[in-house]
């Protein structure tokens, strides 16, 4: 589970084992907004996925080798929600062409969180 907390002076971001990170309201503040975490999350699941299967397949990679970029966009037709996610995966030099096609479907159909982007999911709100 995510919280969100604010001290009045800043807002955190916490998991179960205390704070993480600093949440912004502006692009390229000092923390991250909902569009970066959103970016970032995507970005995430694509970089872990991709480990995950080269480990299954015996593939010796070096880990800063891999990397993701994601770019959310909106249509111009003034909606509120982000219509694009644009993923640039960065794999290491020494993969075959072939390999490299199939590793990308499965690294698409084995994101949570692209699947999950690309399903609309519904969204509960509550109070407490």
């Amino acid at each position: 589970m995510t919280t969100i907390k604010s001290d009045g002076e800043h807002t955190k971001i916490y998991n179960d084992i205390g704070e993480q990170a600093f949440a912004s309201n502006v692009v390229n503040g000092n923390g991250l907004n909902p569009k970066e975490l959103l970016e970032a999350s995507l970005a995430l699941c694509h970089v872990l996925v991709t480990k995950k299967l080269l480990t299954r397949d015996g593939i010796a990679y070096d880990a800063a080798d891999i990397s993701a970029t994601v770019e959310a966009t909106k249509d111009p037709d003034g909606k509120n929600h982000f219509s694009d996610f644009n993923v640039t995966l960065t794999l290491p030099k020494h993969l075959e062409a072939d390999y490299i096609q199939k590793l990308l479907v499965s690294v698409e159909r084995a994101c949570t969180i692209g699947n999950t982007l690309q399903a609309n999911a519904r969204i509960h709100v509550t109070q407490k």
